[in-house]
């Protein structure tokens, strides 16, 4: 799967490029959505690959809330872009995890950017770092019950959904966090959804 995914990256890149060439018309935009459309189910695909193999990870010390930040700061773009805001509630002393920084990463990203596109303009997506665990949470329109244990699976999408993507970002979130042997679930709140990660293994804990 991650060689064939990786292989499909440089033509795809050939091909935006000779298409960029093109003068602008629908039919260019059209293709070029289609592009990045695929381009991103490619990725989710290498990071799933990525993730599912326990040699890939490279477990250290490192302090939640740095990675925290460093995605929070990788998607602030986006959130511009669907003009909501990213807010980092820390409410615990430094906490250290034994973990893989760039699965972690990968992560959070993914959490956070599900928020984004689930959160209407001008909403703030909460990141709350605790003692034990991790809460992202939109003020969305929440998640359908029947949905509920449909979420981690892989290629899964919600009818109607208007987001882009293969529905592997939540499946990947899933395989990092039973590596780090955490937990992750998902809830409805009053407005919108929460996602925990639960990090309260004593084994990968240290404050």
């Amino acid at each position: 799967m991650a060689t064939a995914a990786h292989e499909l990256k440089t033509p795809l890149t050939l091909i935006r490029g000779e298409v960029e060439m093109l003068e602008k018309t629908d039919s260019k935009n059209l293709i070029l959505e289609d592009v990045d459309h695929i381009s991103r189910q490619i990725n989710q695909l290498l990071h799933l690959a990525e993730v599912r193999e326990s040699h890939n990870y490279s477990f250290q010390k490192i302090a939640l809330v740095n990675v925290v930040n460093d995605a929070a700061n990788y998607l602030s773009r986006i959130a511009k872009v669907h003009e909501v805001s990213i807010k980092i509630i820390n409410n615990t002393k430094r906490v250290h995890l034994n973990a893989d920084p760039s699965t972690l990463f990968i992560l959070l990203k993914n959490l956070i950017e599900n928020a984004i596109y689930h959160s209407p303009i001008g909403a703030t997506i909460d990141v709350t770092i605790t003692d034990n665990a991790l809460i992202v949470r939109d003020h969305g329109q929440g998640i359908d019950e029947e949905h509920m244990t449909l979420l981690f699976n892989r290629f899964w999408r919600a009818p109607k959904q208007k987001i882009n993507g293969a529905g592997l970002g939540l499946a990947i979130c899933m395989e990092v966090a039973l590596i780090h042997r955490w937990r992750i679930t998902a809830h409805n709140t009053s407005p919108g959804a929460s996602f925990v990660l639960d990090i309260s293994s004593k084994e990968q804990r240290s404050t």
